[in-house]
């Protein structure tokens, strides 16, 4: 009879033992490590564009201020397998954290595997609607980032200007807020005309292409675009100069405030881009964490959205922003 209790005891502890590991607790659940103890944060990004390695240089940086967490960077290539290959390797070696910068698509099955093995997910840079049901995300607001070059333009076009409308990716929610953002900025006057407005992908030969149509239809009389990107914008600036049109007789603007969109302000190709700052990303995602680890919320329940405002970078500040990615090691000497 002793035997058959000790044996029932032991079943039991084991059936407890089981339900504890499936609950969303894992090693990341706050303060269950022993104080002072680091927690390993696997950050996925993309390095295939100068942004995603800004990311990596910036999360990297970011761990002198968060001395209990190591950061690994992997590279999702900005490929959708690639992107579901790191995260299930994350969850095998038992990460503690995710950060992960997603792209457009559907990755519900990869955030799901990672909660249900106990690791607490953050989604950086592109916010999807799906991605409230698994992790908390951080974004710099979408709309506002139209809205500044939107009102910009306002002030800087000529009386009854004629304008061309670059859109980003169809279909996705960040260039449908992109582009009522650039609207409500331009429609602080009455006096502005938007001609048409395509998606370009975010593609600079794409948008050249299209440039250089509405160039022809309308006759070169083109007063400004607005570009959900600087890919896009600067694809704008290469039709016009093909085209044989003076850019000092054109007003554009992007979004991204990026190396090569600074240097065509520079050079008087762009009137103005909008910044989100991709050090604001790991300031605001691994406080989240940490926030989680000291127990003050819990990252498998608060989902929650933050964001941030963007920077316009003109004529006035892109001298200081130049020499900020040469500091960050992102531009050459």
């Amino acid at each position: 009879m002793k035997k058959r209790m000790v044996a029932m005891v032991l079943v039991l502890m084991m059936m407890l033992s089981m339900i504890g590991c499936s609950s969303g607790g894992g090693a990341s659940e706050g303060k269950e490590k022993a104080e002072g103890e680091t927690y390993d944060v696997a950050v996925i990004v993309r390095l295939t564009d100068m942004y995603g390695a800004w990311l990596k240089v910036a999360y990297e940086a970011a761990e002198k201020d968060f001395p209990n967490l190591n950061i690994t960077v992997m590279d999702h290539q900005s490929d959708n397998a690639k992107l579901v290959e790191c995260m299930e390797n994350a969850v095998q070696q038992q990460y503690d954290f995710i950060v992960v910068q997603t792209v457009l698509g559907n990755f519900e099955d990869s955030f799901k595997r990672a909660v249900d093995a106990g690791i607490p997910v953050v989604s950086i840079n592109c916010y999807q609607d799906w991605v409230d049901q698994y992790a908390a995300q951080v974004y710099c607001d979408e709309y506002k980032l139209g809205l500044a070059i939107g009102e910009r333009a306002s002030e800087e076009l000529p009386e009854n200007a004629q304008v061309v409308i670059l859109d980003g990716p169809a279909g996705l929610l960040l260039s449908e807020q992109r582009h009522d953002g650039i609207v409500d900025g331009l429609n602080t006057r009455d006096d502005i005309t938007i001609l048409d407005n395509q998606d370009a992908n975010f593609e600079k030969d794409t948008a050249m292409d299209k440039t250089e149509d509405w160039i022809q239809a309308f006759n070169g009389e083109i007063d400004g675009v607005l570009a959900a990107s600087d890919s896009e914008a600067l694809g704008a600036v290469e039709a016009f100069k093909s085209s044989g049109i003076d850019l000092k007789d054109v007003h554009i603007y992007g979004i991204d405030g990026l190396i090569d969109a600074c240097n065509a302000i520079t050079n008087g190709e762009m009137s103005a881009s909008t910044l989100q700052d991709a050090t604001q990303y790991p300031a605001l995602s691994l406080k989240l964490i940490t926030d989680h680890i000291n127990g003050d919320i819990d990252l498998f329940k608060d989902l929650d959205q933050t964001t941030f405002d963007p920077e316009l970078i003109d004529s006035s500040n892109v001298k200081e922003q130049l020499e900020f990615y040469k500091e960050q090691g992102l531009v050459e000497e």
